[in-house]
């Protein structure tokens, strides 16, 4: 399991992670739990605030050494965006390689836009 010291919640601009429950927050509303990839994909970008990572950074951090298809990153995330967007929270593609956690917020003709992060 991924350590932050003996925080058992750490929070960054965007949202808080709990890691003794695996779950998110944003904005006071809590996701459903993350399973341990999910997590640790997350625990990535909280390391790492306001800043876009690469899949090569993310699958190093999450499996190491071990041999991963690149597209197995691509599963996790879907399944970790439905997660997010449910508490305002969304991963974009920055570029042809990278993600970015941003928050969302609904624009006054009901479509949702992301907020620009600074």
């Amino acid at each position: 399991m991924l350590k932050f010291a003996s925080v058992p919640k750490r929070k960054n601009d965007i949202f808080e992670i709990d890691e003794v429950k695996f779950t998110v927050a944003h904005l006071g509303r809590c996701s459903r739990e993350l399973t341990s990839v999910e997590f640790r994909i997350l625990a990535c970008f909280a390391r790492s605030p306001n800043r876009s990572l690469k899949k090569s950074e993310l699958l190093d951090s999450i499996w190491g050494g071990t041999l991963v298809h690149t597209k197995t990153i691509n599963v996790h995330f879907s399944h970790l965006r439905h997660k997010l967007k449910e508490i305002g929270i969304d991963v974009v593609h920055e570029g042809k390689s990278c993600f970015r956690v941003l928050p969302i917020r609904e624009a006054k003709d009901g479509v949702e836009e992301l907020l620009a992060s600074s």
